[in-house]
């Protein structure tokens, strides 16, 4: 909301989380029914739209305070809110499981780079934009042979080498 990037970006997130939640989980061994319940989906929803949300106001109040320094407008946000949420950690880990796995994930390497990496402004948002835009990089087509693929062998299929995508 508070980077000003229009209606489009928002759904576009929300849905491209799903796609790296789904592959997550499936990784992970979860079960996709859960994360595609009316409890999973509606939990992701609130946590990505609701003042109600720590996960939501945190990046919110991120955005508005940004300094330029993760670390020192990580101090002035959790200042502002209420306890702390999870979601800044679980990046954090999450980041380092798929980096291990060699896993692509534009989502969860944005919100990483955002939380962990200095720059400006005008940065998160292109690293945001970057992100959304899985469907313009080159070498991304998914065509049906690596569709069938991951059907058969999902834990091997979608680690692929990240550094052909940037």
């Amino acid at each position: 909301d508070s980077l000003d990037l229009g209606d489009s970006i928002p759904g576009t997130i929300f849905a491209r989380s799903g796609v790296e939640i789904r592959s997550l989980t499936r990784v992970l061994g979860g079960s996709f029914q859960a994360f595609h319940s009316q409890a999973g989906v509606g939990d992701m929803y609130v946590t990505v739209s609701s003042l109600a949300s720590k996960n939501y106001r945190y990046g919110k109040y991120f955005y508005e305070l940004y300094t330029g320094n993760p670390i020192e407008t990580n101090l002035k946000v959790l200042g502002k809110i209420d306890g702390t949420p999870e979601g800044p950690n679980t990046i954090r880990n999450v980041y380092k499981y798929l980096d291990k796995k060699n896993m692509y994930s534009p989502l969860f390497s944005c919100a990483y780079n955002i939380f962990n990496k200095s720059g400006s402004k005008d940065a998160i948002k292109d690293m945001i934009i970057h992100a959304c835009q899985f469907d313009k990089r080159k070498n991304e087509y998914i065509g049906p042979f690596s569709r069938f693929m991951y059907r058969i062998i999902p834990d091997y299929w979608y680690r692929r080498d990240k550094e052909m995508f940037d």
